[in-house]
């Protein structure tokens, strides 16, 4: 139960952070969504979350991606992808790799909104530490959240609005 909890947290931060990067507020207008294949879009996401797991020192397991439209007010075919994985690492092990993790997003330029591990007194008595930060340049959200009662760390992602590209039509798979 408590591990479904996890996933979930992970999960919902990073649903939220897409929600609000795909709403139109009917305020300034922004620059039209890049045309992105479903592919390529899932392969710049599944190698950082790969990059994670070589700093633990594992792999990505239990893989899930989703395409859902950005704006269900107005569908149309712009589209983002949602999604979580799972690496296997014993729990005495995820603080350290979470502080790796947040040393190599820090140094890349990472903008973070939450960078907690142990001791933290504001984490619940079983996480061990959880990251929640947007990919500085490629339109993704990335959250990574540990647990002592589970070995393996929870991974949730997010991207920004995309135009399908020539083909496809993600947002209506």
């Amino acid at each position: 139960m408590a591990g479904a909890t996890v996933r979930a947290m992970a999960v919902l931060a990073v649903t939220v952070l897409f929600a609000t990067a795909c709403v139109d507020t009917g305020e300034a207008k922004e620059p039209p969504a890049e045309v992105k294949t479903r592919a390529e879009v899932e392969a710049t996401v599944r190698a950082e979350i790969q990059a994670i797991a070589d700093l633990a020192g594992s792999t990505v397991t239990t893989w899930t991606a989703k395409t859902p439209r950005c704006d269900a007010a107005h569908p149309g075919r712009k589209w983002a992808m949602t999604g979580s994985a799972e690496i296997p690492l014993a729990a005495d092990k995820q603080v350290d790799a979470i502080r790796a993790i947040l040393s190599r997003w820090s140094r890349a330029r990472w903008q973070f909104a939450d960078a907690r591990t142990t001791p933290d007194v504001s984490l619940s008595a079983t996480v061990t530490g959880s990251l929640l930060a947007a990919h500085p340049t490629a339109g993704f959200n990335v959250s990574v959240t540990g647990s002592s009662t589970h070995d393996r760390l929870a991974v949730g992602f997010g991207t920004r609005c995309f135009q399908p590209a020539k083909g496809e039509d993600p947002a209506n798979a």
